[in-house]
């Protein structure tokens, strides 16, 4: 960093890459698709062009904090929405953690050592919730974007280049920062996403997210703990997935965990590994290989394991504490109980259109998640809560007596 800083009057101020922004640009009006292979929803709204869409989605990507405050001025327009956002969501998302450190109690597998380096990692955590606080103050967000010249003569291309070359020194710059800010959101407030950070030790859930059908303020415990909570169990889990194990709770890369404790959680990972690597979406077609790679992708069905048993366990807390809600007063909701509306909630979350044999394929050899459908098969097949709450028959397709328990007890009911 210091060498690019040294010789950067060497460096050109604007990139040439007119030539790839032109195609993107001109293929916005030919149907876009996503990076899963699912085409974008937003075009089929009649009043929403594709170029609109597009500029809005360039926006969003290179201008992230200026866009964000205008999200978060829409979303919450006065100090009383962001403070209900950020404590029904905070509270939600604290609860879930504490509910992962008491399933840490439990496990047999893991000695008192190992326990207290997993406890000190849930306590130090960072969470960051809906949006950085700095963006909503006028004067820093100026102060921000302070070297970013943009004039009225700019053509949208020069502008796509200011802000390329902008966001790069800025990224650069961080290589030489003094101190770690943990508290650094590392992404957009308006995106439909969540995160962990291991080396900050950091789970980020931008206003994006805390949106239906993930989360509303007003909606029953059993909705949002079905999904914005397994979303905060999810990344939580991450910080214990194999590779978030080998960080320590301030970030640094150092294993807390002993060598007799990294047994369990191995022989924890290969039931994940072999469970899923049995699942084959392909079977039957000429693609090889036809089944999903429980290798590569035990991290995330490690995490979405991990994220159902932490979000289920603190919504019985909430309910404990609070009572349970209302039978919904609705034709279809109010046909099921609070319990089977958890897991309805989570299995809405990773709703989609079939995945063709091309899109499974691609997914299997370079994603490392696994298909939406089998992160709800694998997760509901390990989680005995899910039996009870639908009657299911014990041996039944996803209630198998035999399943893999992740970050529980063995056996847990």
């Amino acid at each position: 960093m210091r060498l690019l800083l040294a010789y950067q009057n060497l460096i050109p101020q604007y990139g040439n890459g007119r030539m790839g922004v032109e195609k993107r640009w001109k293929g916005l009006g030919k149907g876009r698709r996503s990076a899963e292979g699912q085409r974008d929803i937003i075009p089929q709204l009649s009043d929403v062009s594709d170029t609109d869409v597009g500029c809005a989605g360039a926006t969003l990507g290179l201008m992230q904090y200026s866009n964000g405050r205008v999200f978060v001025d829409v979303l919450y327009p006065d100090q009383a929405a962001k403070d209900v956002i950020r404590s029904t969501a905070g509270g939600l998302i604290s609860n879930v953690l504490n509910a992962f450190q008491g399933m840490l109690d439990g496990l047999d597998w893991m000695d008192n050592d190992s326990k207290k380096g997993a406890y000190d990692k849930v306590l130090s955590i960072q969470k960051n919730v809906a949006f950085p606080d700095w963006i909503t103050d006028n004067g820093k967000l100026d102060d921000f974007y302070k070297n970013l010249m943009l004039t009225g003569d700019d053509t949208y291309y020069t502008i796509l280049d200011k802000l390329t070359v902008f966001n790069l020194w800025t990224q650069y710059n961080q290589l030489t920062a003094t101190s770690t800010d943990r508290t650094d959101f590392l992404g957009q407030p308006g995106i439909v996403n969540a995160w962990y950070q291991p080396e900050l030790n950091s789970i980020t859930f931008p206003a994006g997210i805390l949106r239906p059908p993930f989360f509303h303020p007003e909606w029953p415990a059993s909705l949002n703990y079905g999904g914005m909570g397994l979303v905060a169990g999810h990344e939580l889990t991450h910080g214990f997935d194999d590779q978030g194990v080998q960080w320590n709770g301030v970030g640094a890369l150092n294993t807390w965990m002993t060598d007799g404790s990294k047994k369990g959680f191995d022989d924890m990972a290969k039931c994940i590994i072999d469970e899923y690597s049995s699942f084959c979406p392909l079977k039957g077609t000429n693609y090889t290989p036809q089944c999903l790679n429980g290798e590569n992708t035990q991290g995330e069905n490690i995490a979405d394991n991990g994220g159902i048993h932490s979000a289920f366990r603190a919504y019985q807390v909430h309910k404990n504490l609070n009572g349970p809600d209302a039978q919904l007063n609705e034709r279809v909701l109010g046909q099921f109980s609070h319990d089977q509306l958890f897991f309805l909630n989570f299995g809405q979350v990773w709703c989609q259109m079939d995945e063709t044999p091309d899109q499974y394929f691609r997914q299997i050899m370079v994603d490392p998640h696994s298909p939406a459908n089998y992160r709800v098969f694998g997760a509901i097949q390990n989680f005995p809560a899910f039996r009870s709450a639908f009657n299911c028959p014990v041996g039944a397709t996803y209630s198998p007596e035999k399943h893999c328990d992740v970050w529980v007890p063995k056996k847990t009911p």
